[in-house]
């Protein structure tokens, strides 16, 4: 049986669902940037901030236009004596990179 991807990102494991705790897909549940993945015409941009121990990131996924888009926001798990600039933009990318698994086993 298929999955709506709201169904695939709720049923992600405890330790990948804070990427998409703050999440918002435009349009059409994905179907155009799945499509754009396979043209590799697809875009992703991830920017974080960190600040007083504290770190959080945005990204957005989106074919062609902003209509079809997918985007969210997180914030960075972790100890505050772990938390760099540097593990807010991976954690950025991670989140992009679990949404477009999560595109594709939808």
């Amino acid at each position: 049986m298929k999955k709506t991807l709201a169904e695939v990102i709720g049923d992600l494991m405890p330790g990948a669902k804070w990427t998409v705790e703050n999440i918002l897909i435009l349009q059409d549940q994905g179907r155009a940037i799945c499509a754009a993945l396979v043209q590799g015409t697809a875009i992703a941009v991830s920017d974080g901030s960190f600040k007083d121990g504290l770190s959080m990131a945005v990204w957005v996924l989106e074919a062609s236009n902003s209509k079809n888009r997918i985007m969210g926001s997180c914030t960075i798990p972790g100890l505050e004596m772990d938390q760099s600039a540097y593990q807010v933009e991976l954690g950025g990318l991670y989140a992009i990179v679990v949404v477009v698994c999560s595109l594709c086993q939808a």
